[in-house]
């Protein structure tokens, strides 16, 4: 079944498409056909913004100083204005500001309730569940700390591996020698 569809173009488009039909040998309304088309089927996919190369304009960076001065980071600052990280990176240190770092560091009290529940015999991974942090994390603060490892279990590491004196081989292969004899 064909449909027959109106629509109005530019001049200018219409100018782009003519040209476009006359290098590929087909029509204009074949070629509007065609992009109609692939859009509907999802062939076309938009395609990725990127930028012109321009600076931007002295609104956007007041706006990232602005940001900047509330104590956002580049990666906020970035994500609100719909720009990116490196933009924003460049226009901060061109204003010679330093960065606005997360700290990850933990509160006093639960490096101490890690040193607790390390000492109660408690693995990294226990204290994680316990404290509801990564035991990554508590893995990196208990050996910051300088605390042994505990064991699943609660059992402080001990060392599991036994230790046999060393024999001479030639002291063993002469004992064979003289039982066989």
């Amino acid at each position: 079944m064909t449909v027959t569809v109106r629509t109005e173009l530019s001049e200018e488009d219409f100018a782009h498409l003519y040209q476009l039909g006359e290098r590929h040998g087909t029509t204009v309304g074949s070629l509007v056909a065609e992009l109609v088309r692939r859009h509907l089927a999802g062939e076309c996919a938009p395609q990725k913004q990127r930028g012109d190369g321009r600076p931007l304009g002295a609104e956007v960076v007041a706006q990232i100083l602005d940001l900047h001065g509330q104590g956002r980071s580049d990666i906020a600052i970035a994500r609100e204005l719909g720009i990116t990280t490196p933009t924003v990176r460049r226009y901060r240190e061109e204003a010679g500001l330093a960065p606005h770092l997360t700290t990850t560091r933990l509160p006093d009290e639960t490096i101490a309730t890690i040193r607790e529940l390390n000492a109660q015999g408690l693995s990294d991974r226990a204290i994680a569940r316990e404290l509801d942090l990564n035991n990554v994390r508590v893995t990196n603060y208990r050996n910051a700390l300088g605390l042994p490892k505990n064991h699943p279990g609660g059992r402080k590491k001990t060392s599991t591996h036994r230790h046999y004196p060393l024999v001479d081989p030639v002291q063993v292969d002469a004992d064979t020698r003289e039982k066989t004899a």
